[in-house]
């Protein structure tokens, strides 16, 4: 009959927890990373909306006049 617990598990464990140590450690690694990759480029996607100097004023302008158009708008 074959023994439940051999003389050799105790090595066979602790590389067993040490391969899901480092599969865990990767994975959040892994994400935080594809995490940051789609930020940069939501950012630079965003990026091509960005309005500054007389367009700035005139979309600011725009924006105001269409809020003070609506009834019941603050």
């Amino acid at each position: 009959m074959r023994d439940l617990f051999p003389e050799d598990w105790r090595p066979n464990v602790k590389k067993f927890f040490l391969g899901l140590d480092a599969w865990v450690d990767f994975s959040i690694f892994r994400s935080f990373a594809g995490a940051r990759e789609t930020y940069q480029r939501f950012s630079t996607f965003m990026d091509r909306f960005h309005v500054s100097g007389w367009r700035r004023w005139l979309t600011e302008a725009t924006s105001e006049a269409r809020r003070s158009a609506r009834p019941g708008s603050f």
